[in-house]
């Protein structure tokens, strides 16, 4: 029993059918849940806003940076903090800066639970995927951009993080 967030579903989803995992997952959780994208505002008490764009996929494609579609759209309009998607079974990190006003856009790709089948090796696709998830965590207080968000391939580490920073401010 999970408090959610949200939740977004990509091909793999919506292809399952009667039985689908995140439904599951979305009835003891709450939450919010949409199909391929979600985009949401965070208001914390202090006024602060962040930004999530977490899409099944963005548009763009490099070979040479498998984060390129997330950066693609942090420089060319998604003024979100983080921008995150799955779908290519790779991982990849990048941080751009908004030069207007020094924002800071987290450009995440994870790679998805793919490692468990046999599909990468049946296809001769390359090991691209160093993470499967990842735990983000906002600190709203945080006093500059390069503090307020922080991206941990762990959820044991992360969740370590979490527990310093609570147990810091009490």
């Amino acid at each position: 029993a999970v408090p959610w967030l949200f939740l977004t579903k990509g091909n793999h989803d919506l292809w399952s059918g009667t039985g689908d995992p995140l439904n599951w997952m979305k009835m003891s959780g709450g939450g919010v849940m949409d199909d391929w994208s979600m985009r949401l505002g965070l208001q914390f008490p202090n006024g602060r806003e962040i930004r999530i764009n977490a899409r099944h996929d963005f548009p763009g494609h490099s070979m040479w940076n498998p984060a390129h579609a997330m950066s693609k759209a942090a420089m060319t309009g998604f003024r979100d903090h983080v921008l995150i998607a799955g779908h290519k079974h790779t991982s990849a990190y990048n941080i751009v800066m908004d030069p207007t006003n020094d924002m800071l856009s987290h450009c995440i790709r994870v790679g998805g639970y793919k490692l468990i089948d046999t599909y990468a090796r049946v296809g001769g696709f390359l090991k691209h995927n160093f993470a499967p998830s990842c735990v983000i965590i906002i600190d709203p207080d945080a006093e500059n951009e390069t503090d307020l968000i922080q991206v941990f391939w762990s959820v044991q580490k992360g969740a370590e993080y979490l527990t310093h920073l609570r147990e810091s401010r009490t």
